[in-house]
């Protein structure tokens, strides 16, 4: 099991976590990460499991495949979710597109 860490933790406020969040999404800034991502090859699946932010995939996982997508190659991705009542919006979707960057 892996827990994707950024750099700057994100406010216990929701309004600043809301706020940060946003302005992250508009100018496309995402968290710096603050993790080592391990060898992969030994995994033929990989489950990636996330929040939904906003109807799509919160900003530590956009960050996340987009710096370490390309070891995601060749592999199937099991991909789950939590979110609070408006389903996946177009998360699954956003992933397939950063994997193939």
């Amino acid at each position: 099991m892996l827990e994707i860490v950024v750099k700057d933790p994100y406010s216990g406020n929701y309004q600043k976590t809301l706020s940060r969040a946003n302005s992250e999404r508009e100018n496309q800034n995402y968290p710096e990460l603050d993790m080592t991502v391990p060898d992969l090859k030994q995994y033929q699946t990989i489950y990636l499991g996330y929040p939904i932010w906003a109807m799509t995939l919160s900003h530590p996982l956009t960050a996340f495949l987009k710096t370490y997508g390309a070891r995601l190659s060749g592999k199937k991705i099991a991909p789950f979710m939590t979110e609070g009542g408006y389903g996946q919006g177009d998360s699954v979707q956003r992933i397939r597109e950063i994997l193939q960057e």
